[in-house]
């Protein structure tokens, strides 16, 4: 097949039409631009390369790969001029915004052409110079379009703030990204159809996220957050790099469980009974780090009618007596527990 005289058939059958892009606006169609010699061998309109015409998006994508296919057959795969047209060939991917048709078929055959070409390529420290350049500024990071909101200013006075960037703003109301893009930053002084101006917004920040200090990991999770810790035997502790430090520093513990007893999925820990979120960083913190220097007294009443009276609290009773388990016996002094062994009540002999 001749692709290229079937490409210059088109062109001319479209050239016939003598369609402007003032014409298809007001017929309400939508067209693109194409240069019958390709800008990427000829040169840009700026140079004197004029001839333009008018066609839809499904007749531009034919277009293009018909000029791969032509330079295919007449320079060869390895030719400068044919690499450039399957270049412009693989841009011609699809937007929902421009309804542009896309062989899936033909866009695969020259995506891997692209990789060929590519293969084993090395670039010279000028040429990453100048790519490094020519994309600073770019939509990249901080300036991209998807991640600063925008406000529209239309011409009949209404005004329109857009959270989710240009892109989908095009997207969704059927504009070019491109030439919104112009007006952002002031390349274009001319209106875009009904749109006479488009401002970047800052993005704001949630200022209510919660921020916590990194645990010795450097992550931040769940097991970071800032916690106060309450003990059975009246201790009151606070570890601001959280759960998973204070359990590297007391590996007695498991940090899983005291986050559940922050959720309040579980009661008791051991000898923990509470464990508080520390919810900002400007808590007022305790005026007492213990309550008790060492332990809250507790007194003990037992099924056979003895009474003691531990003025050492549980830990030093479970110390005396291994038979008994200080968590059990802090759980029925809470009243989370109605028994343990011989044990019926324990009071406790100082509140906090």
């Amino acid at each position: 097949m001749n692709y290229l005289k079937l490409y210059c058939k088109i062109v001319r059958n479209e050239e016939a039409k003598g369609l402007t892009k003032k014409q298809a606006k007001e017929q309400g169609l939508y067209v693109e631009g194409h240069h019958v010699f390709p800008q990427s061998i000829y040169g840009k309109t700026s140079c004197g390369n004029k001839r333009i015409i008018y066609v839809t998006p499904r007749v531009h994508y034919l277009l293009h790969v018909l000029l791969e296919k032509a330079f295919i057959k007449r320079y060869g795969m390895e030719h400068w001029k044919t690499k450039n047209m399957t270049y412009s060939h693989i841009k011609m991917k699809g937007y929902t915004y421009n309804k542009r048709y896309v062989n899936n078929f033909l866009y695969k055959n020259a995506k891997e052409r692209q990789s060929h070409f590519l293969e084993g390529r090395k670039l010279s420290t000028e040429t990453k110079k100048k790519i490094s350049e020519s994309r600073i500024g770019k939509y990249q990071g901080k300036n991209n379009p998807n991640v600063f909101p925008v406000k529209i200013y239309f011409d009949d006075g209404n005004t329109l703030v857009y959270e989710n960037g240009i892109t989908n703003f095009a997207k969704e109301y059927n504009y070019s990204r491109d030439y919104i893009s112009f007006l952002m930053n002031g390349k274009r002084t001319k209106k875009y159809k009904n749109i006479i101006k488009v401002e970047k917004l800052e993005k704001q920040i949630n200022i209510n996220k919660k921020t916590y200090k990194k645990s010795l990991s450097g992550r931040e999770h769940k097991n970071s957050i800032p916690i106060r810790i309450y003990f059975s035997d009246g201790r009151v502790e606070e570890c601001l790099d959280g759960g998973e430090f204070f359990c590297k520093e007391n590996p007695q513990y498991t940090a899983s469980v005291i986050s559940s007893i922050r959720r309040r999925e579980r009661d008791i820990h051991k000898d923990i009974i509470k464990v508080e979120e520390l919810i900002n960083n400007n808590y007022t913190p305790i005026v007492k780090k213990y309550y008790n220097k060492n332990f809250v007294p507790i007194k003990i009443y037992f099924r056979d009618g003895r009474i003691l009276i531990c003025e050492n609290g549980a830990t030093d009773f479970c110390n005396n007596n291994p038979q008994y388990t200080q968590a059990k016996i802090s759980a029925v002094s809470l009243g989370k527990r109605k028994t343990h062994k011989d044990i019926i009540k324990v009071e406790r002999l100082v509140e906090w």
